[in-house]
């Protein structure tokens, strides 16, 4: 009997859309100052409408970037995950989205994921050296807020490309975290012309 193919989708944090306005004033101070591009639009009201994929399921969680939220995340994919151990499962993190499917990685191998796609990624660790399905890393060295994270969560082996075995990197020019999350165009590069849920939808539909 052929698997049934589930989608899963962990998104990051919360955009400054979610929050009130002097949360927003006091952020984009911050963001000024940092010289980054905090996420103005939310991934998921963005991405929904547009990611036309059967069996696709957005996981729900507090998306704060707190260590105990990050954790009953990971405690939440794992039952879900659980729940589908007879199904092929395809995973996809966006920014925190994919600290939480990596960190769960480290901690046991599933045999139900087929394949992981992280977009704009918080990545504890650059080099991956325990079991795990292939994994497509789509990143942008002009997206300063991941870096300023992954210095935050892993100042030490934390990195926007990863290494290791079955990793395949996607470095996309022009693109802040904001851009991900708003499902811009990338204007240059292999992909131009494409929009980020444009270039994921084509991973996600490769054996």
């Amino acid at each position: 009997m052929e698997q049934k193919e589930i989608t899963i989708i962990v998104p990051g944090a919360y955009s400054l859309s979610h929050y009130h306005s002097w949360t927003k004033n006091l952020f984009n101070s911050i963001a000024h100052l940092l010289r980054i591009q905090p996420a103005r639009k939310d991934h998921v009201r963005n991405w929904k409408k547009k990611m036309n994929l059967q069996n696709l399921v957005w996981m729900r969680w507090t998306r704060q970037i707190d260590g105990l939220s990050l954790w009953l995340a990971r405690r939440k994919l794992a039952r879900i995950l659980k729940h589908y151990k007879n199904e092929k499962v395809k995973l996809v993190g966006v920014s925190l989205g994919g600290k939480i499917i990596t960190d769960l990685m480290k901690e046991k191998f599933y045999k139900n994921i087929s394949k992981v796609v992280l977009v704009c990624s918080i990545n504890d660790l650059n080099k991956i050296n325990y079991k795990h399905p292939a994994i497509i890393n789509i990143y942008s060295e002009n997206d300063n807020l991941a870096k300023l994270a992954i210095d935050f969560y892993a100042p030490f082996h934390g990195g926007q490309k990863l290494n290791g075995k079955n990793i395949k990197n996607i470095k996309l020019p022009n693109i802040d975290h904001d851009g991900f999350c708003s499902d811009r165009i990338v204007n240059a590069g292999k992909f131009k012309g494409k929009k980020i849920t444009e270039i994921l939808s084509s991973f996600l539909s490769i054996e």
